[in-house]
């Protein structure tokens, strides 16, 4: 397991199934967001590891409490945005036909990577 490193923060692997099924851990520094992005290949369930104010897909600011979860299907548009003073982490849990880093598609970003 390596960590890599994304302007947001960063993530750790823990299992990659034939890149039909993963589960991460993804961490996400105070202030920053990741892309607001979709899946065409994969769903997503993201379960919150601590409290934190947080906002997803730009319309909502949630508290979400510890083991809190939330699910992307293919094709749904999500960002998590940390409005906190300290570290959101979150368990991602990846499923269905390719589970690759290339099956991103970015609609906004703050980092220039469109």
């Amino acid at each position: 397991m390596k960590k890599i490193l994304k302007p947001w923060g960063y993530y750790k692997e823990y299992l990659n199934l034939f890149n039909k099924l993963k589960i991460k851990i993804l961490c996400v520094y105070p202030n920053e967001e990741t892309s607001l992005q979709y899946h065409k290949e994969r769903s997503e369930i993201w379960f919150f590891l601590n409290n934190n104010n947080i906002l997803i897909d730009n319309k909502e600011l949630l508290k979400m409490p510890i083991l809190k979860f939330l699910k992307f299907k293919p094709l749904a548009e999500h960002r998590l945005s940390n409005f906190s003073d300290k570290n959101v982490y979150v368990l991602e849990i990846q499923y269905g036909k390719k589970c690759i880093e290339n099956d991103i598609v970015r609609l906004q970003d703050n980092y220039n990577r469109l």
